[in-house]
């Protein structure tokens, strides 16, 4: 088993004790007898989803019966937990600083006492009376509280970032898994990689149509709103795609290009493993700076997105894409797309003025 990164001390026994505060002795003695299984279920227990549930459950043809639904939805699950991640780090960051705040607190609280405890030796020098010494000793205590209290926070606030180091690991499991996810379902999209709505008519008609008779075959069995609901948006699709209101929109040259930038770069199922990891990346602007096993090199500049794609999108009948993929000397890819030309410089350009051939 892979040794956890997560500081487990909080099932250690003399932890486990600190317990008994809150739980009777016999319960203690019981935690004590089960602690080694609570540690490894603690490193065990399951968090997020699972691969065969993101397949199965989530993926399921019922509310995404095309490759192109199914990659869109893997896109925003996957960016969800990344979008997370990110936020944890912060929050992780932040009280990393608090921990040794307190930790300093606790020192400087420490260096308070040892002070007074000075004066009290010093008392008659000092010229204290009965009093002074009784109040010093008060200050000494309520100190000392200080000090147990910033204790517990301490060991409080160990036992979360070892919580968040756990939520981190499983949400950077999701976030390579979805990644694992769209590159098997890219080959097998027909729509645009850059934008979702351009699948949806053709997914939707066929989702709304699959529920429709569902229903039907069920005998409508459940609540009559939800069966007008389900009517209703299943006769509106057909309709507007009927009458042209909604039409799929064809793919795009730049999404051809995108795709086969992502097709040749090494497909290793690989994602997750002890010894490495393999994470291909889908970002134009980064894909450049990404070398694979088989050296294909895509050089790309980050401002291909910003600057060219509205245009792309906005005027697909009169664009082309311009591009250089280096693969190795004895593999050398040949585009039979006449839209996609193979050009000196080492970037993906987008040329408006050439018109695409049909």
């Amino acid at each position: 088993m892979k040794e956890s990164k997560f500081n487990l001390d909080a099932f250690r026994e003399e932890n486990i004790d600190k317990l008994k505060n809150i739980l009777q002795d016999n319960q203690i003695d019981v935690l004590n007898k089960i602690q080694k299984n609570l540690k490894l279920h603690y490193q065990t227990a399951q968090v997020f989803r699972t691969e065969v549930e993101m397949r199965f459950s989530v993926l399921n043809d019922g509310k995404y019966p095309t490759a192109d639904a199914k990659y869109y939805q893997a896109v925003r699950e996957q960016i969800v937990h990344f979008t997370n991640l990110v936020f944890l780090n912060y929050e992780y960051n932040a009280d990393q600083i608090k921990l040794k705040n307190i930790k300093d607190m606790i020192k400087k609280h420490g260096l308070g006492i040892r002070r007074i405890r000075r004066d009290i030796e010093r008392y008659k020098e000092l010229k204290w009376d009965d009093l002074d010494v009784e109040e010093a000793g008060i200050k000494i205590d309520m100190l000392q509280n200080k000090i147990d209290t910033l204790k517990v926070e301490i060991e409080k606030l160990i036992f979360i970032q070892m919580e968040r180091e756990k939520t981190a690991d499983n949400r950077w499991r999701e976030v390579v898994t979805w990644e694992k996810l769209c590159m098997e379902l890219i080959p097998r999209m027909k729509y645009s990689i850059l934008s979702c709505e351009h699948h949806q008519p053709g997914s939707y008609a066929r989702r709304m149509e699959r529920q429709y008779q569902t229903m039907l075959k069920s005998g409508a069995k459940g609540s009559p709103s939800e069966a007008i609901n389900i009517t209703n948006q299943n006769d509106m699709i057909k309709k507007l795609m009927k009458n042209g209101t909604l039409d799929p929109v064809p793919e795009l040259p730049i999404d051809k290009a995108v795709k086969e930038v992502l097709a040749n770069i090494e497909n290793d199922n690989n994602y997750i493993d002890d010894e490495k990891m393999y994470l291909p990346i889908r970002d134009l602007a980064e894909v450049g700076k990404l070398r694979t096993p088989s050296q294909i090199e895509v050089p790309v500049k980050s401002k291909f997105i910003n600057d060219k794609l509205d245009t792309i999108l906005g005027n697909p009948s009169n664009t082309v894409v311009e591009k250089k993929i280096i693969k190795s000397e004895t593999d050398i890819l040949e585009d039979e797309d006449p839209t996609l030309r193979v050009v000196d410089k080492d970037e993906i350009v987008i040329n408006p003025q050439v018109p695409k051939v049909s």
